[in-house]
């Protein structure tokens, strides 16, 4: 409780879903995603697969890609989810979103 007494937690979740939100509406635009949908600072990405679902072959060649990059993400199946800690940086979130984006471009 004294954290959220001392520090500004409710702007940097303000923050988060703003950011979320805004780059979300970019990834609705491309052919490659299904849905993008944000809860709170919760985002989703739902990428169209030829398998749909948690078994999705498209599931290990996006966590390579993220390990690869240095941005820890565990797709579930063609879903990439982001639950980013309320101590991210605006820069961490749009890095991890523009490797996100740079998967959906060049993998699918």
């Amino acid at each position: 409780m004294q954290i959220f007494a001392d520090e500004p937690v409710f702007n940097r979740i303000n923050t988060i879903a703003r950011i979320t939100a805004e780059r979300l509406q970019q990834f609705r635009a491309m052919h490659q995603v299904g849905d993008a949908r944000q809860i709170g600072t919760i985002g989703a990405i739902e990428l169209r697969a030829d398998d749909p679902g948690y078994l999705s072959a498209m599931r290990p060649k996006l966590y390579n890609f993220f390990l690869e990059r240095g941005v820890l993400l565990r797709p579930l199946g063609n879903v990439v989810y982001v639950l980013p800690p309320y101590v991210i940086s605006p820069e961490e979130l749009n890095r991890a979103y523009d490797v996100i984006q740079e998967a959906t471009e060049t993998l699918f």
